[in-house]
């Protein structure tokens, strides 16, 4: 009967275990990349570490790098913007809609995930 006891209550204690990791709780570092093909702007890489308002993210071109501040985070949305451009990226369904000055487009987009 003992022996049961402390089965179960081990196997309680690994499940819990389980789950608490596997939710992300102990994540330490998240990188997502976005590469995307855009009409507007060609084909561009987003890199972000933190979805979080004012934190920086890096917009990779065939003509240079730059950074693009975070303005705005709305559920898996997450809007960016420098200059004279602005990213709105729907983590979700990967999608990134461009908009420069008034013209606006969206494109679907390859993406990997990287956490520790």
């Amino acid at each position: 009967m003992i022996k049961w006891l402390y089965g179960a209550i081990g196997a309680l204690v690994f499940a819990g275990l389980v789950t608490i990791l596997g939710s992300g709780a102990f994540t330490r570092f998240e990188h997502k990349t976005f590469l995307c093909s855009n009409t507007l702007i060609g084909p561009f890489e987003l890199i972000i570490n933190k979805a979080t308002v004012g934190s920086d993210v890096q917009l990779s071109q065939p003509n240079g790098n730059s950074r693009l501040r975070i303005t705005s985070v709305i559920d898996n949305v997450i809007i960016a913007e420098a200059d004279t451009l602005r990213f709105e990226v729907d983590i979700e369904n990967s999608l990134v809609s461009v908009q420069q000055m008034v013209n606006l487009s969206t494109s679907k987009c390859e993406t990997t995930n990287f956490s520790m």
